[in-house]
């Protein structure tokens, strides 16, 4: 139930229409710009096509997903609704389970709305349709668990100005990693390579299985964990899952 109010919200929302438009026009953008070059004759169009694109992905997936899942208790707090949340048939443990599943199926929708464009850039050319879909699914999962960290950061303190604090620092982080991937996509366009090997393990296919194999660990703990936490916090004093070891 909680999964399809929030999805409501984020449909009617302000924030949601413009992200998906601003993706729609950067991948049209992009897209034509690097259909331009290739008919140009370049073999390699594909290749800052496909780094533009995933950047402007990584704005939405890593940048204002986690900000609107930071912010979607921070209005429940000030709306003073949460605390009626709280006291229906809905657990903790519900309530922060479906905020995170409504942020991602608005990653979703906003994968499925610049993917088409991702793969176009394998059409020009530079780039292998692998390293399109692994992007895409790596971005995904640090999307998913930068949005259940900024549920937890969002739960951590009840005045609204510690929270906002805290809104500060992550928005800040945040224009640093843009910053970041700013300075790896200028090295990628030279041709520097900006991706490392999978833990030190090598580039061969068995090495990569095992290096995704520790990340989807990593990933699944880590998520968990953020999850438990967040409900701790959410948990009423009274209730018999709340233990101070958590």
């Amino acid at each position: 139930p909680l999964v399809v109010k929030e999805a409501r919200q984020i449909v009617r929302g302000r924030e949601f229409l413009l992200s998906f438009l601003a993706a729609l026009v950067a991948g049209m953008l992009v897209a034509f710009g690097g259909a331009t070059e290739a008919l140009s004759g370049s073999s390699t169009a594909g290749r800052w096509t496909f780094a533009a694109l995933i950047g402007c992905l990584a704005f939405l997936g890593l940048g204002v997903v986690p900000l609107g899942a930071f912010t979607t208790l921070r209005q429940e707090r000030a709306e003073q609704t949460l605390e009626l949340i709280t006291l229906t048939s809905l657990s903790s443990r519900g309530i922060v389970i479906g905020k995170l599943l409504a942020q991602g199926v608005k990653l979703l929708t906003l994968f499925a709305a610049i993917a088409p464009f991702l793969t176009m850039s394998f059409l020009l050319g530079g780039i292998d349709f692998t390293t399109v879909l692994i992007s895409l699914l790596l971005l995904y999962m640090g999307s998913v668990w930068a949005g259940a960290l900024c549920l937890f950061l969002s739960t951590l303190f009840r005045s609204r100005a510690a929270s906002g604090l805290v809104f500060v620092v992550v928005g800040l982080f945040v224009l640093f990693l843009l910053i970041a991937g700013h300075s790896m996509f200028q090295a990628a366009s030279r041709g520097f390579p900006v991706v490392p090997t999978a833990f030190g393990l090598g580039t061969t296919t068995e090495a990569m299985i095992k290096g995704f194999a520790i990340l989807l660990t990593f990933w699944t703990c880590t998520v968990a964990n953020l999850e438990l936490l967040a409900e701790n916090r959410l948990s009423l004093s009274t209730g018999e899952t709340v233990s101070p070891l958590r």
